[in-house]
């Protein structure tokens, strides 16, 4: 997975709509009535999902390399 900055981050969570700020996390949700009955799940804008965080570390966020262009 790529590594990246603050401003990349930011500009890569503006333009993809299932993610989204915890704080300094980037959080990446999927729709799934599943996720009602699961300990992962999240609800989001009445809707229940499975999510992923991606905390940074010294040299920024690790991110899935479908987000870096």
């Amino acid at each position: 997975m790529p590594t990246i900055g603050y401003e990349q981050a930011h500009a890569i969570v503006e333009k993809n709509k299932n993610l989204f700020w915890d704080g300094w996390k980037i959080i990446d949700w999927k729709a799934d009535s599943l996720g009602e009955m699961s300990k992962g799940g999240l609800l989001k804008d009445g809707k229940w999902g499975f999510y992923k965080t991606y905390e940074p570390n010294e040299n920024g966020w690790e991110v899935p390399a479908k987000y870096v262009r």
